[in-house]
């Protein structure tokens, strides 16, 4: 695990490492638990070590909608709450049983105070992992319903292969039942 971990922080040095690994602490998440409610603050930067998270938001009508899913060895917050202690208008949800490492707040703040190597290297992740967040909601704006879930198929499979169909039609912003039509056009070409 440490190894993993230690992938997205190379740059550190193996002490600088050691200091930001040891304010991580193990949490375990039944499945349906939410990390982050809607109005409130997000207090922590989660590591998934087992299990699968998803990210969601909620219309004025009630209706939700998914805004990402987080698989293993991925990192999630709501980065404009956790930064600038804000209400969050997202919810994190464990979508199975799940085991995180979770910084908080509190130690996310100590530690950049302190170390300006550790505070380059969260904020190189954390810059890393909006792109590409950015990027593929720029990518899924432009397709149409088949463009998005074969972009989706050919990027990020595991998604397709471990949440449920709804969760999946939310995100690519199409009925489930296009998506069902869609998935099984799609299997019959192949």
């Amino acid at each position: 695990m440490n190894n993993t971990l230690r992938n997205f922080f190379g740059t550190l040095s193996d002490t600088d490492f050691d200091t930001l690994r040891l304010r991580f602490t193990q949490i375990d998440c039944n499945k349906g638990e939410h990390l982050l409610e809607f109005g409130s603050i997000c207090d922590h930067i989660f590591y998934l070590k087992k299990g699968k998270l998803r990210n969601y938001t909620m219309h004025a009508d009630g209706t939700y909608y998914t805004t990402d899913f987080i698989m293993r060895h991925g990192f999630c917050t709501n980065i404009h709450s956790f930064l600038h202690r804000e209400v969050s208008e997202e919810a994190i949800i464990a979508d199975d049983d799940t085991t995180l490492l979770s910084l908080s707040y509190s130690d996310y703040a100590s530690l950049i105070a302190e170390n300006i190597h550790i505070k380059a290297a969260i904020h190189e992740m954390s810059m890393h992992n909006v792109i590409q967040r950015m990027y593929e909601k720029n990518a899924l704006l432009r397709l149409d319903a088949k463009g998005k879930y074969l972009y989706l198929l050919a990027t990020r499979p595991q998604i397709i292969a471990h949440f449920q169909l709804q969760d999946i039609a939310s995100f690519l912003n199409i009925k489930p039942q296009s998506l069902s039509r869609i998935r099984k056009e799609t299997a019959n070409v192949s």
